[in-house]
């Protein structure tokens, strides 16, 4: 009987594993911005939830004064309490544009890297039976805005 002296390989060759490296990093440094962006909507999402909430109140309120409430109302004060609850809001402030119209500049925090200090817009707009909350940004990249805000 005769034998043979081939050995058998075993395993993966080095080229072959830093080509699997490689791809790997190629995805990686796409798929990273991306995700930093899907998150940072996220974010904001959360910031127009606190948001449907204040539209409630500023109903209820245009509802029952005929106007929106004025900057100084106990209204606003709460309401602009209860946006500040969200941990990526920095700060919140009210004014009144009209009787049917009011707007919120909201500065944001934590959302992606730079976002820091930078403003979004929530505009409630009141109507016969109903409001309207639109969001927009000021200095805020559109980007990181949700569908319904672009």
């Amino acid at each position: 009987m005769k034998t043979s002296n081939f050995s058998t390989q075993h395993g993966f060759t080095l080229i072959e594993l830093m080509i699997v490296v490689a791809i790997i990093g190629i995805l990686t440094s796409l798929a990273i911005p991306a995700y930093q962006q899907y998150s940072a909507r996220t974010k904001v999402a959360e910031i127009l939830t606190f948001a449907s909430d204040i539209k409630i109140m500023l109903l209820e309120s245009y509802a029952a004064q005929g106007s929106m409430p004025t900057d100084d109302d106990d209204i606003v004060t709460d309401a602009t309490g209860r946006l500040a609850n969200s941990t990526f809001v920095a700060n919140a402030v009210y004014k009144t544009v009209d009787a049917d119209q009011a707007v919120i500049e909201v500065a944001v925090r934590h959302l992606s890297g730079g976002t820091d200090g930078q403003t979004l817009l929530l505009e409630f707009q009141g109507l016969p039976s109903s409001m309207r909350l639109t969001c927009s940004a000021l200095t805020l990249p559109t980007a990181y805005l949700p569908r319904v805000c672009r």
